[in-house]
């Protein structure tokens, strides 16, 4: 009677299998939320708060990861149950190999502020919207009716080159030259004519609709 009733206890989870489940599953949403929302962590915990973020958040995806695989060779009896928290950490891991959360994130991010973008680029180019921060000639500072469509302190950046106007959005604003974001290029100019992107070693121009690329600088 006794070893009925401590095989029936061998097979029911306790709460440090409950724990090692919850820590699985909490740890890949954590490692999957982080991936999707990448840039905008970024903005809001900036570049220097981020990395050690991450690297809090890797750790204990790690933690989790030989947790399950532990939990594995300590309950070789609950196999089927045993296998469900390293099943969520092996399947997480290949999620966030396999997906391209960035390129995602950017498709995203052009289509659901495009109409609003689209909107300023009118207004600059109409002479609407003139810059207006005093430390720098080329930001406009964007009033507080339009949407958080640019990252940093929703501003955005107009340069003037061979008298064509170039209009940059922010997604990323980083130390020193670092940055990344929407560029509307005017019919007939060239995205590599603004800033700094005719640096080609370190510059990255991919085209998003007509006159728009997404652009990096490192």
């Amino acid at each position: 009677m006794s070893n009925g009733s401590e095989l029936r206890m061998q097979k029911r989870p306790v709460k440090k299998d409950i724990f090692i489940l919850a820590l699985a599953i909490i740890t890949s949403l954590l490692a999957l939320l982080s991936a999707a929302f990448y840039w905008t962590l970024v903005d809001i915990l900036t570049e220097f708060l981020f990395p050690p973020f991450c690297g809090f958040i890797g750790l204990l995806f790690l933690f989790s990861f030989a947790a399950s695989v532990v939990y594995i060779w300590k309950h070789k009896c609950l196999f089927c149950f045993s296998t469900v928290p390293l099943s969520i950490n092996l399947i997480t891991f290949l999620l966030l190999v396999l997906i391209p959360f960035t390129d995602l994130w950017l498709k995203w991010n052009f289509i659901h502020y495009r109409e609003e973008r689209e909107k300023i680029v009118n207004q600059v180019l109409a002479g609407e919207l003139q810059p207006n921060v005093e430390y720098n000639s080329s930001l406009i500072a964007l009033p507080s009716s339009f949407k958080y469509i640019s990252c940093r302190r929703n501003d955005i950046v107009v340069e003037d080159h061979k008298d064509k106007k170039y209009i940059f959005f922010f997604t990323y604003s980083g130390i020193l030259d670092n940055y990344a974001g929407f560029l509307y290029t005017p019919d007939g100019g060239d995205p590599a004519e603004y800033n700094d992107l005719h640096e080609t070693a370190s510059t990255q121009i991919v085209p998003y609709g007509e006159n728009c690329y997404w652009v990096s600088h490192w």
